[in-house]
């Protein structure tokens, strides 16, 4: 059976694989409806039975005790299921204890009260680091405590104080419990009523219609909703243990009340969701609980935190009055029932007997209330009492009616009996209620109680005034998203009560009052427009709100303009169509029948019309103008652009600017002067509306005519607040344009609205400034900013334009308004509307600036065919806005913007929220305009960032970040998110603080990156956030939702620690800062994870964390405490105790192994991030490798890898992204068995490298290969998107300031480049580029991952290739890596990123692997195969010494003919097979190879290289020209390569590589004074001469041309003849070099290919150096040091191979005399060589005479004779000296 979400099983609890989700997390993550619908934790658990059962009954969310739940907490705590801990982490008799004893004390079922034991027990961590164990926060009012029982000792019932602290704290954990699974019910029942919003989520919305079809059971009916309340509100039946306690006591009264708010909630959504009145006992109950709490009115809290919570209950108190009454139906319901009583028509529905209004007891309970209210005067109880009054007033109308029907009935109708008349018929229904009604106790009100009702809800009460504040407090209190529906319930209520009274009530100021605050009301810091539009809707649907407000408020139009405008902007989102169209406030404002003005006092332009009628109409006899020329009036430029003209004596006049003459009005004041006249004139009211506007400015066109009165402030906010409304709710910017246009349909050609609100602003921002500011000035900034605020999403240019010349920023002045503004009239009050609009402002214009930086570069300019709009900006053209404008003004915005945020901390603000608000806006503005500008760019560096496609972001940037950053407000803002600990903050205000806090760790992050980016110091900055670590450790406690951003936070603190390359600077250690508690108390904390919410994004981001310690420089005590579980210094103390076990926490890494054990079932981004962790555990702590091999992990993983696939080609992008994170997993874990096989070999043990010997099948076959670059895709991105979209893709790849992981976002920022280049044709759709991107991003993924993987296996194989000696096993796995290197090389495209890295890395790992598996004698047939692969690899190399330009560009190339060399080695010592004759056989393909190799590459090679040196020796180093020699020594010594020799002969004769090698030979002596070397080249050469002159026919030809002359000849030569010769011990050992390993073995090869010919020549050759001959003659001889020879008598072995070869060659030159008549050569003239032979014999049997002897004067000389000495056991040097000494011996 699977486990339960909602409680696990114990044993899954309590190790913590299954932690119990506590209902305060699962509020919190239901706070957003938006994340909580796509949480994959809260899904689930929803969905367990159990959970649905709390949540169906809110009123008791856990059980009562019974034997079935004691049954069932026995079998979950029974041993079979769970067991003690084995290390103390937790007691789990303690746990059952608590769990009995808080059932008994609070009366829950044992289950619960396990849970919430269990929930206390996960707690304590957390609680531990906020200090809640050691003191208790008992509200935001009260300081922290000592958590006992106040007045005791700290004993309570005979236990101990530790008890009583645990079981006090429990007791709190169940009621934070009871109340956070009442809330998550409330929020689930409000949703349920909200259908439109939760269309969005799948599952949620069927999930809360579902729970709250649950509520509807008798046990959560509206009556069990009302006894609870009144039990919750009884201090009489609160727990004995929560009494006895008075700190609790208080917290209890707290939830109480907040319960009490969450049940309130739960009976309104009820009822407003009901289909059905209320039952009549519910009522009465309800009225009864409100007459006895008087209507909550006198509610007194037992503390101050919970006063907050009273006016909500007092708001939810009164709307729940009056939506029991349901006044809409039960009005038509009466009325319907009296028709039908009056037509003795029954019908069903129309005689049911449970309506309220059919139960005189209901009735009268409800009537007394109220009556009782009213004289009480409990202005609470206005609503309901005032919904009363129509009730009462419908039920007295019907029953008139329905005795009048009943009366004209029986007069009718002759045949009705007497008895039927008024005073003998019986009495009907309505008239039962109207006597019922009609109570004596109502005194002299009794017979017209409908009247009294609403008198006093309206006289006395001022009803419309409580329906305002009702309306501000319950859009308040419920202004978070999950609230909302709340909001518009209550909201609705009081509504559908306004409107039904609007025919009864006069229009004025009141009614008015509430329409505007129940329309939109005005909440400071908060939004309330997600509760508005179903109102607003309502309003608009309702015929009496149309008749009685909006048609009366635009038949005072302009008369009484404010109303007009205030509801015009409540309405304006209204559309025409449910899918668009025109905004239905356009549609009645710009087809205005009417205008009412005021006339002058001696107006007599009239004449009366129809008199008769009595109806005072009038006409006029003249033209009226509403507007007169104002001091900036032009007639040359009064011709405008209008299309709604009208003609007056030949002149065009606007019709919203003049009523002709002949139009018919109406007085409306005939008895007083002056009149105010209607008059029927059709007219566009925007258009006077823009008119009216313009006449505020100082130098307006036209002003308002006498006596109407000037445009005050106030009103011009109003209509600049009606024109932004409008433009929020266009959809399009031709919506905006159409809307702007009609607004200024009056203005000139060089005008418009925007012009107009453009200059208003400056005007008062210059009035700000100067001190002269008027009434309605900040009112009127504020509405004025908040437009361009709109405007920005449709014209930005406009924006740009206009903020460039204006006084806000002060660009070209230096002194900046906004600052005037704020510090003249926001600073002293408190509110800083002002300063939040500008900072709304700011984000947008950043978010525009940022999506228009491709739309504004030149090059997409001429793209733009659009035309001219009448209110674009005459001066600049349209979409044009110079990219210095944009950067100036964004630049002085932000250094402002650095200012406030410095100053923000020291204001007093009226209202926290608007404080958060700002300091969130701009935290998180500064962060996008980081990541814009440094986020993305082609160049790795930030150097070149201004020139990248966001330079115009740059300079804005750079003034951020070089101004002095402050940590004070952001420290403010970090330690703000600690209130999230109190369970009773409002979820509104929850939300601002988490968004705040969020943004602050956000912006250090980006902050550190963009330093480090810039190569900017950050010291300073690590530091200050490292002094935060407390507030910091403790945001980790608070929330689920910190721990991920502050993991992320401090991995960027580690990252400048002193082993960072980018900064110096000292970082301390992150719990430098915490106390000894404080620093074990987080890291048992943090040991635990994201427990126990269990979100993979966050566990992968405490990972990193963590991993992130483990490579910093300095974080010891952390990095032991993860490996360990202890902190040193409890270590320390332990052993100072003497103790032998302590406590440990959780052990990070036995926590991390433990699951990898499991890897094949871990989620591929959970098992990178563990295994990044012990791959950095393995480097931190080299015993860590212990650990690892301890468990299953290793063998797992082997197996993993061994089932591990390759990427397969052309697959799909979800494939890419599975395999390349696979391919990082692997190459994880081929760094974690590295370093494991280096140190498990380091101890002598080989059962890792035997376990690993049979599962590297995988890691050899395919991790060389990274071959999943989609080359086709990227040329094609490449090529197509500069095409259309105008930028390249590469502008969008991401630099470290804005890392992705492996996805479709990895390395191109497709956020970015959406902002960037949505808004053009071809980026969406399911072809277009941004699909492409992503499919690119997806592909570099696998090939970033690929490429890591090769790195890794190249770590490992090589730990590998040390083994294949002692491990034959290895090397048939070792060899197909070798080849799968090379091949993968070989098949490589260029285009791939990093082609040459990858290409050297391959190369570097096949030659270790081939040089180890050669140096083994490797015998496998398959080591011949590496050959062909290395030689096509050498072919095919785009570099060598020909075109090399730099020494760089032959790492490659060099790499691959060392491979080479070394792939020829097994061809070496392999044995061949023999031919019938015996003498070895070269396979055909072998040979052919063979000279391939010769002739296309050693020959050229040396050539080059020669080549090279006249220009560069880097270009022809040393190692080049061994490393030719050796690849040309290699060729010759294959067996069966003298079959070779003739063709070999050819290819270097005719290559003239002997020439080459005397001539290099002849003037090397210059190359040593150049480099400062001692004749290496010479050596060089002549080793290089000597391999071709191994060569027989290759020999004869060289012979013959004279190289011995040139030999002879050479200025290097001449030191052969200096006194005393050249020997091994002199000041330039190369020489001997030279002599021994060069001159001789030439003589030797002469002789061997020549024979006697070459004889004379050798002889006078050698006798041409007596003094070298001389020197050689005594070298062996014992003699004795001195301090003239301190080498004497001291033996090397090239001292005895020059022996050898002398003998040999003074031995030949003899035979070569002897038959050299034979070969038609005169014997006499091979002169005998001068060398002493009896001598050197006589030495070398000295020599060989004993061991003892070679020991005591045999020394090394030089690297490669060291190399022999190390040896068999340092003998080696002797052995080989006798060996040779003994072969010279040998010769004749």
């Amino acid at each position: 059976m699977a486990s339960s979400p909602y409680f696990p099983p114990l044993h899954a609890c309590l190790s913590g694989a299954a932690p119990v989700l506590p209902w305060t997390t699962v509020q919190d993550l239901l706070s957003s409806v938006d994340a909580a619908a796509s949480d994959t934790t809260l899904e689930p658990f929803f969905k367990d039975a159990s959970a649905r059962s709390v949540l169906s009954q809110p009123l008791h969310p856990f059980g009562a005790p019974s034997p079935a739940s004691k049954a069932a907490f026995d079998d979950k705590t029974a041993q079979i299921h769970v067991t003690q801990s084995p290390n103390g982490q937790y007691n789990l008799q303690q746990l059952k204890d608590d769990a009995s004893w808080l059932s008994r004390e609070v009366g829950i079922d044992e289950p619960s009260a396990l849970r919430c034991a269990i929930v206390e027990w996960q707690a304590r961590p957390a609680d531990l680091v906020l200090g809640r164990l050691e003191a208790e926060d008992d509200g935001p009012a009260r300081k922290r405590v000592r958590f006992n029982d106040g007045g005791s000792s700290g004993q309570v019932d005979g236990q101990d104080e530790a008890t009583e602290k645990r079981r006090s704290r429990l007791l709190r954990i169940c009621v934070d419990e009871s109340s956070a699974a009442r809330a998550c019910s409330a929020v689930l029942a409000g949703l349920a009523t909200d259908t439109d919003r939760l269309r969005a989520q799948p599952w949620l919305r069927p999930y809360a219609k579902a729970v709250s079809e649950d509520m509807a059971r008798p046990s959560t009916s509206p009556g069990a909703c009302i006894q609870t309340l009144r039990s919750l509100t009884d201090v009489g039946q609160w727990p004995p243990a929560i009494k006895s306690r008075p700190l609790l006591e208080a917290l209890y009264s707290d939830h109480m009340l907040l319960d009490s708010v969450g049940v309130l909630r739960i009976l309104l959504s009820t009822v407003y969701a009901s289909e059905t009145p209320a039952r009549s006992a519910d009522i009465m109950s309800w009225y009864k609980l409100m007459g006895d709490s008087v209507f909550f009115a006198e509610m007194t809290p037992l503390s101050p935190a919970s006063q907050i919570y009273i006016p909500t209950m007092q708001c939810l108190g009164s709307i729940i009055s009056v939506a029991m009454l349901n006044l809409t139906q039960t009005v038509s319901d009466i009325a319907s029932r009296t028709e039908a009583e009056a037509s003795s028509v029954a019908y069903p529905e129309l005689t049911r007997t449970d309506c309220y209004y059919a139960s005189d007891q209901c009735m009268k309970e409800i009537n007394r209330t109220l009556f009782s209210a009213a004289e009480a005067n409990i202005q609470l109880a206005g609503p309901a009492i005032y919904a009363w009054s129509l009730i009462t007033q419908s039920i007295s109308e019907c029953v008139t009616t329905q005795r009048l029907l009943t009366d004209e009935a029986a007069s009718d109708s002759p045949t009705a009996p007497r008895s039927s008349s008024r005073g003998q018929r019986p009495m009907m229904a309505m008239e039962r209620i109207l006597d019922v009604l009609q109570d004596h106790n109502l005194g002299e009100h009794q017979h017209d109680p409908a009247r009294y009702f609403a008198a006093a809800a309206v006289d006395s009460m001022h009803v419309h005034q409580m329906m305002e504040r009702l309306s501000v407090v319950i859009s308040d209190s419920m202004s978070a998203p999950t609230d909302a529906p709340i909001a518009v319930a209550g909201r609705t209520v009081l509504f559908d009560l306004l409107q039904i009274s609007l025919p009864l009530i006069q229009y004025g100021e009141e009614v008015l009052g509430a329409a505007f605050s129940l329309l939109g009301p005005d909440v400071p810091g908060k939004d309330s427009s997600r509760a508005t539009g179903p109102v607003v809707k309502c309003a608009i649907e309702s015929p009496a709100f149309r008749a009685y407000l909006l048609e009366q408020a635009l038949a005072r139009y302009p008369y009484e303009l404010s109303p007009v405008l205030r509801l015009s902007t409540a309405l304006a989102s209204l559309m025409t169509a449910p899918t668009g169209g025109e905004s239905i406030v356009m549609q009645y404002l710009d087809n205005l029948e009417s205008m009412t003005v005021l006339s002058p006092p001696q107006f007599r332009d009239y004449q009366i019309v129809n008199e008769d009628e009595g109806q005072n109409q009038v006409q006029l006899t003249t033209d009226w103008p509403l507007f007169t020329a104002g001091p900036g009036f032009s007639p040359a430029a009064s011709t405008g652009l209008s299309t709604a003209l009208v003609s007056t004596h030949g002149v065009y006049v606007h019709e919203a600017t003049l009523v002709q003459s002949g139009t018919l009005g109406t007085v409306l004041n005939p008895d007083s002067r002056p009149f105010v006249f209607k008059w029927q004139h059709q007219h566009s009211g925007l258009a006077y509306l823009g008119a009216l506007l313009s006449t505020l400015l100082p130098n307006s066109e036209r002003l308002v005519v006498e006596p109407t009165s000037p445009l005050d402030n106030l009103t011009a906010a109003e209509i600049v607040d009606l024109i932004t409304a409008l433009l929020k709710a266009a959809s399009t910017r031709a919506d905006a344009e159409h809307i702007l246009g009609r607004f200024g349909d009056v203005f000139s050609a060089n005008s418009d609205v925007v012009g107009v609100i453009a200059e208003l602003a400056d005007t008062e921002l210059i009035a700000f400034h100067h001190r002269s500011a008027g009434e309605g000035s900040l009112e009127l900034l504020v509405s004025c900013v908040s437009f361009f605020t709109i405007l920005t999403s449709f014209s930005p240019e406009r924006v740009w334009s206009w903020l460039a010349r204006s006084a806000l920023i002060g660009i070209d002045s230096g002194i900046s308004s906004l600052v005037a503004v704020v510090s003249a009239a926001e600073v002293p009050i408190g509110r800083f509307r002002f300063l939040n609009a500008c900072t709304k402002l700011y984000t947008d214009l950043v978010d525009d600036a940022i999506t228009g930086l491709v739309r504004r570069q030149p090059a997409r300019r001429a793209e733009i065919t659009s035309g001219r709009r009448r209110w674009d900006s005459p001066m600049e053209s349209a979409e044009e806005t110079p990219e210095q404008t944009i950067s100036a003004v964004l630049t002085s915005l932000t250094t402002l913007a650095g200012d406030i945020m410095r100053s923000v901390a020291e204001w007093e603000f009226t209202i926290a929220e608007e404080r958060i608000d700002i300091v969130t806006a701009l935290l998180t503005t500064t962060t996008t305009l980081m990541k814009a500008a440094y986020g993305a760019s082609p160049a790795a560096g930030a150097t070149d960032a201004e020139n990248g496609l966001a330079g115009v972001l740059v300079p804005a940037a750079v003034a951020h970040a070089t101004s002095a950053l402050s940590m004070t407000p952001i420290a403010t803002a970090l330690h703000q998110g600690l209130a999230l600990t109190d369970s009773s903050l409002a979820t509104s205000r929850r939300q601002v603080i988490t968004a705040q806090t969020s943004a602050a760790l956000s912006y250090l992050t980006t902050t550190l990156r963009t330093y480090k980016h810039c190569d900017r110091p950050i010291g300073a900055i690590a530091a200050e956030i490292v002094k935060a670590m407390p507030t910091i450790a403790a945001l980790f406690a608070v929330s689920p939702s910190f721990k991920a951003p502050v993991a992320g936070l401090l991995c960027e603190v580690l990252a400048t620690s002193p082993s960072s390359a980018l900064n110096s600077d000292e970082v301390p250690s992150i719990l430098s800062q915490l106390s000894a508690p404080s620093t074990k108390h987080f890291l048992t904390l943090l040991s635990h994870l994201d427990s126990p919410v269990k979100d993979s994004a966050t566990e992968c981001a405490i990972w990193t964390f963590l991993s992130a310690v483990l490579q910093a420089g300095n974080q010891h005590f952390f990095a032991m405490y993860l490996l360990t579980g202890s902190l040193p210094r409890e270590k320390l103390r332990t052993l100072s105790c003497g103790t032998s076990t302590a406590t440990k926490g959780t052990i990070v890494l036995a926590y991390a192994l433990e699951q990898l054990a499991a890897i094949r079932d871990l989620p591929p981004d959970r098992a990178i991030v563990l295994l990044t962790f012990v791959a950095r555990a393995q480097e931190a702590w080299i015993f860590a490798t212990t650990e690892v091999r301890k468990g299953d992990f290793v063998q797992n993983a082997l197996a993993w890898l061994e089932e591990l696939r390759p990427a397969s080609r052309g697959g799909h992008s979800v494939n890419e992204a599975l395999t390349a994170k696979e391919y990082v997993m692997a190459s994880l874990i081929s760094e974690i068995l590295a370093i494991n096989l280096h140190a498990s070999l380091e101890v002598g043990d080989k059962s890792l490298l035997t376990l690993m010997t049979s599962k590297l099948g995988f890691l050899a076959s395919h991790a060389a290969r990274v071959d999943g670059y989609n080359v086709s895709l990227h040329r094609n991105l490449a090529k197509n998107l500069p095409e259309p979209l105008g930028v390249d893709v590469t502008e969008f790849r991401r630099t470290p300031v804005n890392p992705a992981d492996i996805g479709d976002a990895y390395v191109y920022d497709v956020e970015l480049a959406d902002r960037v280049l949505g808004h053009l044709g071809g980026w969406a759709g399911e072809r277009g580029f941004q699909k492409e991107i992503q499919k690119a991003n997806m592909n570099l993924s696998l090939v970033d991952a690929e490429t890591r993987l090769l790195r890794s296996w190249r770590t490992l194989a090589s730990e590998l290739a040390d083994c294949v000696q002692a491990e034959p096993a290895l090397r048939p796995v070792m060899i197909v890596a070798a080849k799968q290197a090379l091949e993968a090389n070989l098949e490589a495209a260029l285009e791939v990123p990093y082609a040459a890295e990858m290409l050297q890395t391959r190369a570097e790992l096949a030659f270790v692997l081939v040089e180890r598996l050669t140096t083994a004698k490797a015998s496998e047939s398959e080591m011949k195969t590496l050959l062909p692969v290395a030689w096509s690899l050498v072919k095919s190399s785009p570099a060598n010494y020909d075109v090399a330009t730099q020494s760089e560009d032959l790492t490659y190339y060099t790499t691959l003919l060392q491979t080479l060399y070394l792939a020829l080695r097994p061809h070496i010592y392999i044995p061949p097979p023999t031919g019938e004759q015996g003498p070895p056989l070269l396979a055909t393909q072998t040979g052919s190879m063979v000279l391939d190799i010769a002739a296309h590459t050693i020959a050229p090679a040396f050539r080059a290289l020669c080549g090279n040196l006249h220009t560069s020796t880097s270009l022809g180093s040393q190692s080049d020209f061994a490393l030719i020699t050796s690849l040309l020594r290699g060729i010759l010594v294959i067996p069966g390569a003298a079959s070779l020799h003739p063709q070999l002969a050819q290819t270097f004769a005719s290559a003239n590589l002997a020439r080459g090698a005397l001539s290099l030979f002849s003037w090397s002596h210059s190359l040593s004074r150049q480099t400062g070397d001692d004749n290496i080249y010479g050596e060089l050469a002549i080793q290089f001469f000597v391999t071709l002159t191994s060569i027989p026919p290759l020999a004869e030809s060289i012979a013959d041309d004279g190289a011995l002359v040139a030999l002879s000849s050479a200025s290097i030569s001449d030191a052969f003849r200096r006194h005393s010769g050249v020997g091994p011990f002199d000041q330039q050992p190369r020489l001997f070099a030279v002599w021994a390993e060069g001159f001789l073995p030439i003589c030797l090869h002469f002789l061997s290919a020549l024979g006697p010919r070459i004889a004379s020549q050798i002889s006078s050759l050698l006798n041409s150096f007596p003094e070298q001959l001389e020197r050689a003659s005594t070298a062996l001889s014992p003699r004795s040091p001195s301090p003239r020879d301190p080498h004497a008598g001291q033996v090397t072995l090239g001292l005895v191979k020059e022996a050898r070869s002398l003998l040999l060659i003074s031995s030949s030159l003899r035979a070569a005399a002897d038959i050299g008549a034979a070969e038609g050569v005169d014997g006499s003239e091979v002169e005998a060589l001068l060398y002493k032979e009896d001598i050197v014999r006589s030495d070398l049997e000295g020599l060989c005479r004993g061991e003892r002897i070679l020991e005591d004067r045999v020394v090394a000389d030089g690297l490669a004779e060291e190399g022999i000495a190390r040896t068999k056991q340092g003998r080696g040097l002797v052995e080989e000296v006798a060996r040779v000494a003994k072969g010279a011996l040998d010769i004749a």
